[in-house]
């Protein structure tokens, strides 16, 4: 498999950002709407962050697996 640092990177701080979004995005809406639509607009933000999350962590256990059981090497070159 061939990964880089990059998308471990890239995920984490997808994650960062879409907690980030969705609670700026239930704040905004807690000023113009009631707590339960702006817990219902960002409920699907939310869930795509805990799935970079678990994306993420899948992958890396993928890559460490692979590099315990001898697979090929898990650095790109640059």
């Amino acid at each position: 498999m061939d990964l880089n640092q990059d998308i471990f990177v890239r995920l984490l701080l997808g994650a960062f950002g879409l907690t980030l979004l969705a609670f700026f995005i239930r704040g905004l809406s807690l000023a113009f709407a009631g707590a339960n639509t702006a817990a219902t607009l960002s409920t699907p933000v939310f869930i795509l962050a805990i799935l970079c999350a678990f994306a993420g962590f899948v992958l890396a256990v993928v890559v460490k697996a692979q590099s315990l059981i001898g697979g090929e090497s898990t650095q790109s070159t640059r």
